[in-house]
């Protein structure tokens, strides 16, 4: 459920959109990280880190969780974007943590990249 509901969060951002939902938006992907690095925190330190990173999901996770956490990180220092969109749309492949158990999601995401 919080893959989806940031991967809207993250979808819903747009042009000229009201600077209520710019704040509401930039609060929203603290909360989001915050929670994700927590879950990547607690299964590294639940499996241990040799455990962890031999799944290449979790591997996958931990690089979109890091440019996440970078992206925001440089937004902060910088007081901007990053320039480019492409940490953006890092996070929005965390929906591909879904398809592990959504057969016919992942079937469709498989279909699509062959």
């Amino acid at each position: 459920t919080l893959v989806f509901l940031n991967t809207a969060c993250v979808a819903s951002e747009h042009y000229g959109q009201p600077d209520w939902l710019t704040e509401f938006l930039k609060y929203a992907e603290y909360v989001f990280l915050a929670i994700f690095v927590c879950e990547m925190a607690v299964k590294m330190f639940g499996m241990g880190a040799h455990q962890y990173f031999a799944s290449s999901f979790n591997i996958f996770d931990c690089i979109v969780i890091g440019g996440s956490f970078f992206e925001v990180v440089w937004a902060q220092v910088k007081g901007g974007s990053f320039g480019i969109s492409v940490l953006r749309a890092l996070r929005l492949l965390r929906i591909f943590k879904v398809t592990k158990y959504w057969v016919s999601l992942r079937n469709l995401v498989i279909s699509l990249m062959n």
